[in-house]
């Protein structure tokens, strides 16, 4: 079947957006001059653990953003300027939010309309857009917070119950973008998801086939990830 042109044109206009200016431009604001400097650091030391800013360090944020952004300086050291490949990162997991909201909005809905919907929606928004092209720690919370809906929608409404113990390691990862406000996100959405699915309509079994032991897992695998960087603290 040959793909709908206004998709097409859809996901060209999102990914322009995103792109414009995205490797040329000065950083802006005072966020983008400390998360690019602290990124460099990383990149420069090593030290994935603990972010520092000239030398001392800060601790307001946990590293996997900055961890990640020391990756792209390094791979990008021919072809970008430091504040480039950090930004990148940021379109990228932009890109990864729009393909999860997709996801979604897919399972949830039943109707690739509303799915695609959904993605022009958030993709031309001025907040979302805004997040995407800035270099701060909000647009890997985003992709975390996402990653973690889906999971559980797979598991509930898609009865795919591994997806449980996955949306564990995303909360993990959200954790360690920008701390306990993934899990707070996250946490409304699958009470809604919980009853809709699994409790109020007594889909794959009700609450016995949720499968307690794998939401343990999930606990455990959350728990155990967000650890590690606590305890080589």
């Amino acid at each position: 079947m040959a793909a709908d042109p206004r998709r097409l044109i859809l996901l060209s206009l999102i990914v322009a957006v995103a792109l414009t200016g995205t490797f040329a431009r000065d950083m802006w604001t005072p966020d983008e001059h400390r998360v690019t400097a602290m990124s460099i650091e990383m990149a420069e030391t090593g030290d994935l653990v603990i972010p520092r800013l000239a030398g001392v360090p800060f601790l307001q944020k946990p590293p996997l953003y900055f961890a990640v952004a020391a990756g792209a300086i390094e791979l990008f050291d021919d072809l970008l300027p430091p504040a480039g490949a950090v930004r990148f990162t940021s379109v990228l997991w932009g890109f990864g939010v729009l393909l999860l909201s997709w996801s979604t909005a897919r399972r949830l809905s039943e109707d690739p309309r509303r799915a695609w919907a959904t993605v022009l929606i958030l993709g031309t928004g001025l907040g979302f857009v805004e997040n995407q092209l800035w270099i701060r720690v909000d647009a890997e919370l985003a992709f975390f917070v996402s990653a973690a809906i889906w999971a559980f929608a797979e598991a509930y409404a898609g009865g795919r119950r591994w997806a449980v113990a996955a949306a564990g390691l995303f909360l993990a990862g959200g954790f360690l973008a920008k701390g306990p406000i993934a899990p707070l996100l996250v946490f409304p959405v699958w009470l809604a998801l919980l009853w809709a699915y699994p409790l109020r309509a007594g889909a794959h079994g009700g609450w016995r086939g949720l499968s307690l032991p794998i939401h343990a897992v999930a606990g455990l695998l959350f728990v155990g990830a967000s650890g590690v960087w606590v305890a080589l603290l």
